[in-house]
């Protein structure tokens, strides 16, 4: 809804596995064809060593996002939002590993 702050999580299946530079490095890949601006890119380490990469993006018409980047087992995880960007970080940077 217009106004409100929506966070996303996909747990992503893609090869190849293990790799999170790879997957940063298509996923800009893929927002380079989509004409989608990165504004913003942060290196990060999460809870229980966990490497991640967090972008602020922009559409062609504008809007902007919040996407974290990380390692989920062998897997990718992807939370991605839009609404307020801070609040989505600050969300983001709680993720904590399953025990």
């Amino acid at each position: 809804p217009v106004g409100e702050t929506i966070l996303s999580v996909t747990n992503q299946l893609w090869d190849p596995k293990n790799d999170l530079e790879a997957f940063i490095n298509q996923r800009k890949l893929a927002w380079d064809a989509s004409g989608i601006s990165i504004l913003s890119e942060e290196r990060l380490t999460l809870s229980g060593d966990r490497p991640a990469a967090q972008f602020t993006v922009q559409a062609v018409d504008g809007a902007q996002a919040y996407l974290l980047l990380t390692t989920n087992g062998e897997n990718y995880l992807v939370l991605s939002g839009n609404g307020d960007l801070n609040l989505l970080g600050e969300i983001a940077h709680t993720l904590r590993p399953i025990q």
